[in-house]
């Protein structure tokens, strides 16, 4: 992949934001244009993720934005992406204040056909928790590059590109192939370079209107920062789907990973891990939606050169709409990070497992303005580290509001 083009793609949005401020929300012909703009106040009680001595700050957040896409109705192929901008301003902790942007493209063949096709291009600059994510994301290929802990406040360059293709062999039968390339390139000199690739075959088999079967088989390479250590995986899983209602689906996926480490100097380090995969869709009644998902798997740590983590990632949402204007949503995301091989801290060698638990609340309300909402949220992390001193609690509280089309 190359970057220079990637970044091409995206520098054409970071003057989307200018439009949003306009309000601007056209569809003309065969375009949908729809702006967004969001400012809110938060107060942040540990700016730096400290678990002793934490300093707390009142900063402003503005977001803005774009999104784009042809009309689905007009032709088999269409264009969509958009681009994003974020401002963290703190009122103490000047050193602490940030911009994230991006922008992203996915061309898709055929929607709604036996065959369809997807392309997708991405780059963005965070520095901070990846809140905005992948404006263009590939669907269907369930992950590319994920980060440990060790880089969650730390401003990085995220480039990504990939391609899709599924295809419908029967009323019962389809085939999905992907692959995604992912680059993270670390703005400090301490953290390392990560850069890696992932395919994908899933075989989808319906055995009833309501039961199906599936095989998933998934090969990846990673490098670490050019010379250092790099990685293969090798991964195959089979399991069941459920459709109990129209409002109810569940995925469940078992099998085994092969993880392969080439170290510089040394031997390769082979290992065999159990694989699963999980998600779950409920309309549990006209006014609650619940869904739920987790994945674990390898890869190599971004702050250790001869490391690597077998991770666990899961996630579950709640959505209640309490009135026709006010609508309140919890989300709370788990995510393990076992260090393979014992770390350096503190000039001693430790083994290092962290957990992270992350609660976000929200409550969101439309007066009776069009396109405009009004919201508060609390959100919560907390970090438990078999090294204590890697520990700490974070509690922010935010409120504003946001116009989008």
């Amino acid at each position: 992949m190359n970057r220079v083009l990637t970044t091409l793609f995206a520098s054409s949005f970071l003057a989307c934001p200018v439009l949003a401020q306009l309000r601007l929300a056209e569809q003309s012909g065969d375009w949908n244009v729809r702006p967004y703009a969001e400012a809110a106040v938060a107060y942040d009680d540990n700016v730096y993720r400290a678990g002793a001595n934490e300093v707390d700050d009142t900063l402003f957040d503005l977001k803005a934005g774009l999104l784009f896409r042809t009309s689905a109705d007009q032709a088999a192929l269409n264009l969509s992406g958009g681009g994003l901008y974020n401002r963290r301003e703190y009122m103490d902790e000047d050193d602490r204040s940030n911009d994230t942007y991006g922008g992203g493209l996915s061309l898709d063949y055929g929607m709604g056909e036996v065959t369809e096709a997807q392309a997708v291009a991405g780059y963005r600059l965070v520095e901070d928790d990846d809140a905005l994510g992948s404006v263009t994301p590939l669907r269907g290929v369930e992950r590319g590059l994920n980060q440990d802990i060790d880089s969650s406040s730390t401003e990085r360059e995220i480039y990504e590109g990939g391609l899709a293709l599924k295809r419908e062999l029967s009323d019962r039968t389809q085939v999905l192939l992907g692959g995604l390339y992912t680059a993270v390139d670390y703005d400090n000199p301490a953290s390392l370079d990560l850069e890696g690739w992932v395919a994908q075959a899933l075989v989808d088999h319906g055995l009833t209107d309501k039961i199906g079967v599936f095989g998933l088989a998934r090969a990846g390479s990673q490098e670490q920062d050019g010379d250092n250590q790099s990685a293969d995986s090798l991964t195959g899983q089979i399991g069941l789907s459920f459709t109990a209602t129209d409002k109810t689906t569940l995925r469940i996926g078992a099998g085994a990973e092969n993880y392969n480490r080439s170290l510089p100097g040394m031997d390769d380090v082979d290992t065999d891990n159990f694989s699963f995969s999980l998600s779950l869709n409920w309309q549990a009644t006209d006014k609650l939606t619940i869904s739920a998902g987790g994945y674990n798997g390898s890869q190599l740590s971004s702050a250790f050169t001869d490391n690597a983590v077998e991770f666990i990632n899961a996630f579950v949402n709640a959505g209640y709409a309490l009135s026709e204007s006010i609508d309140i949503s919890l989300r709370g995301v788990y995510r393990q990070d076992d260090y393979v091989e014992p770390v350096s801290q503190g000039g001693l060698s430790a083994d290092r497992e962290d957990d992270r638990i992350q609660v976000i609340a929200r409550v969101d309300y439309r007066p009776p303005v069009d396109n405009l909402k009004v919201f508060a949220q609390v959100a919560t992390e907390d970090v438990d580290s078999s090294i204590d001193v890697i520990d700490y609690t974070r509690t922010t509280v935010s409120a504003g509001l946001g116009l989008a089309y």
